[in-house]
């Protein structure tokens, strides 16, 4: 991967390798790559769907590697459930800052959270709960996004979804070329644009529109462009 990126920018020609440091220096490069992606959502391609037990009277639960839920950060919460004892899921309203801080009692206690505020800190997140939960026979059931993940060695097999390998090797060489005091080509940044658009298209969710059953009518049906 990191000697087709340089090939692409002309810093080593298809016979050379580049040095020790320069193939380090490259995967840092590359590592820095992917973690900015992370915060593009469309550049996730799934959700992880993680079950954790609540306990009762225990509202805030860290969330991470060694957290109280013990998995890898997620970098945000798309979903969430309550899971009865008897596996149904009822939805969680996730809330944000003002919205938490606007509860006023705060250690109000009911066996099913309605809501759950993500604060968003690092390396733990705290995910707090509210109403408290009173029952520790229920589960919380997570849909989130999670960091891609990076190569620790440049000797690493890169394992990756239809698409990806080709993003990282334009992209990453429209990184390295600042690094080398070389300008990339036209077709290397188109390319690298169009490669990484390609993959947003496909991670990305049409989300159907909903109307509110009053307006529906026993037809269930409802024209936007009329209101009937």
């Amino acid at each position: 991967l990191i000697k087709g990126s340089l090939r692409l920018i002309g810093a080593i020609s298809t016979s050379e390798t580049p040095s020790a440091d320069e193939a380090q220096d490259a995967l840092n490069v590359l590592n820095e790559m992917i973690d900015a992606w992370n915060n593009e959502h469309l550049m996730i391609y799934t959700a992880q769907i993680e079950t954790f037990n609540l306990t009762a009277s225990e509202s805030t639960y860290t969330i991470g590697s060694g957290g109280d839920f013990n998995t890898s950060r997620p970098q945000r919460i798309e979903e969430a459930y309550i899971r009865t004892p008897t596996n149904q899921d009822l939805p969680l309203k996730l809330i944000n800052d003002a919205e938490y801080a606007s509860i006023t009692v705060k250690g109000t206690t009911s066996p099913i959270p309605r809501e759950l505020y993500d604060d968003g800190d690092y390396p733990l997140k705290k995910l707090i709960f509210w109403p408290v939960p009173s029952d520790g026979n229920y589960k919380v059931v997570l849909y989130s996004w999670k960091a891609l993940t990076s190569f620790e060695s440049i000797n690493d097999q890169i394992d990756v979804p239809p698409g990806y390998q080709k993003a990282m090797r334009y992209c990453l060489a429209l990184e390295l070329a600042p690094e080398y005091g070389r300008a990339a080509p036209g077709e290397v940044i188109a390319i690298a644009n169009e490669s990484k658009a390609q993959l947003k298209r496909k991670n990305y969710d049409v989300n159907e529109a909903s109307v509110d059953p009053a307006l529906a009518g026993e037809l269930k049906t409802f024209n936007w462009l009329t209101g009937q």
